[in-house]
């Protein structure tokens, strides 16, 4: 575990590592990404860091691990940076070369210490994971970005998610029960010279007992593994328990109006729908809940996927084989496993839960999308009755896209299928026919709702209440999905 540099000594490296262009940008445009890449591609990335300069120097030893000759480093970079990150147990000398014992990972303006990649020490179960890790940054896209005044990241690991609500929010405390995981969020904030982040070390909410949170954030570790192998990984609990088990706690440390957002895995049994498994979750938790939820994934692929993986970190100790996992799954009667994205949002009053599958064109910052999600199906639920919902006059998405299919029927192109998508954010997408086509275009922001679905009665001969009946509860669907906006709505 490397040392805890001074606050002033943590500031100057960060500095000159920015300055040598050793930074997501800079690293982006000389390997293509700033994600260290797998062993298969690592010959690729060696041989684009081949010349000594300076910032190839950094990137072979932090960025891809690799040993670099003592003449080099010691030419390449100035002798107090060397001499610093040894004293500090960043690099160690093996002979005549230096090795990292941490990988640095730059995200937008931060830079994140971890443990690296390659070392024999992957074995250990506390091994803290790099700032690139998929679901960190999965994670980190869906955060809501409000202004609050609390934010507890639970879990932390290196800390990435405490490090982004830093601009948000004026206090964080960082939670884990892995010690060298606050040691890494603890050098991680002197390195990006936050004082606004508190790390605790302790076991779920031991640490916070008796504290509330604007919002709480936890990458936990969700793999449903047979055995508890890594810290930042598995768990004690069978399946999905662990992870059931946050949500039902998780409220009970929220301010009102507070939200909690996991990214989580839970599985699919024969005897049980998933929604109701994952509807128990939720229940007399005081908040409205809403699941993103990705296609769902056979079991014994999941498996081949996940010790796969694994193989490629524990390099001194057995890996659980493949038969282990398949029968776990099997014994324990899962169908299928699935993934994704919980907000759950502590309310007074009556509680909604919402289940959304989310589009595999999903990519980037969504965390705006769900915020205008909350914010419009508050404003339809303010409003009196369905009167009130046919005076209001939405307009359609400037990011609504719309997708046509037709067939050649011999003279003539016929339309066979269209779908409504909306470019950005969640990137929802729903089927429809040329009639709801038509029916869309009506809103332009001037005409009511009611006045809409009267023009759409006339075109179809049917009676305007019928049609009220039966249209009304799809132009709210669309208007909390985000097809339709609402003027009212200040958009996020």
């Amino acid at each position: 575990m490397p040392k805890q540099p001074s606050r002033e000594q943590a500031s100057r490296l960060k500095e000159f590592i920015d300055a040598s262009g050793y930074t997501e940008q800079g690293i982006k445009e000389l390997l293509g990404s700033a994600i260290p890449p797998p062993r298969q591609s690592r010959p690729k990335a060696t041989y684009l860091t081949r010349d000594d300069s300076l910032l190839n120097v950094l990137l072979r030893l932090f960025f891809l691990n690799e040993p670099v000759t003592l003449e080099v480093v010691r030419t390449m970079l100035p002798a107090w940076l060397t001499d610093s990150c040894i004293d500090a147990d960043l690099l160690k000398v093996e002979g005549e070369h230096a090795i990292a014992n941490v990988a640095l990972i730059p995200v937008a303006n931060y830079l994140f210490a971890s443990d690296a990649l390659t070392l024999s020490r992957m074995g250990a179960s506390d091994f803290v994971l790099p700032a690139s890790s998929a679901p960190a940054l999965y994670m980190l896209d869906f955060t809501l970005r409000r202004p609050v005044n609390s934010v507890l990241d639970l879990g932390t690991g290196c800390g990435i998610l405490a490090h982004f609500a830093s601009e948000f929010s004026g206090r964080i405390v960082a939670t884990d029960i892995n010690p060298r995981a606050c040691e890494y969020a603890e050098l991680n904030a002197r390195l990006n010279s936050l004082e606004s982040i508190e790390v605790r070390a302790g076991d779920l909410f031991e640490p916070v007992r008796g504290e509330r949170f604007d919002l709480i954030l936890t990458n936990p570790p969700f793999v449903l593994a047979p055995s508890n192998e890594f810290a930042f990984r598995d768990n004690d609990m069978v399946l999905d328990e662990f992870c059931g088990m946050l949500a039902r706690t998780a409220p009970n440390f929220l301010e009102e109006g507070g939200c909690f957002q996991m990214i989580c895995e839970w599985v699919e049994t024969g005897d049980e729908p998933w929604h109701e498994r994952l509807g128990r979750w939720f229940e007399n938790s005081n908040c409205d809940t809403w699941v993103l939820h990705a296609a769902p994934e056979d079991p014994e692929h999941y498996a081949q996927v996940r010790i796969a993986e694994a193989s490629g970190l524990a390099t001194d100790r057995e890996i659980a084989s493949f038969a282990e996992w398949a029968d776990y799954y099997r014994s324990n009667g899962v169908n299928a496993i699935h993934s994704g994205i919980i907000t759950m949002r502590r309310r007074k009053g009556t509680n909604w839960t919402r289940f959304q599958a989310l589009s595999e064109q999903v990519q980037g910052e969504v965390h705006g999308a769900i915020e205008d999600g909350l914010l419009a199906r508050d404003h339809l639920d303010s409003l009196a009755d369905d009167q009130a919902l046919l005076e209001l006059s939405p307009h359609v998405s400037p990011d609504a896209c719309l997708n046509q299919f037709h067939n050649w029927s011999g003279d003539r192109w016929t339309p066979t299928q269209a779908s409504v998508c909306l470019s950005r954010g969640l990137r929802d997408e729903i089927n429809l026919d040329q009639g709801a086509i038509e029916f869309i275009t009506q809103f332009d922001g001037t005409r009511t709702i009611a006045e809409c679905i009267r023009r759409l009665a006339e075109a179809l001969e049917e009676e305007v209440d019928e049609a009220t009946k039966k249209y009304l509860p799809i132009v709210r669907a669309m208007i909390e999905r985000g097809f339709l906006v609402l003027p009212e709505i200040v958009s996020t």
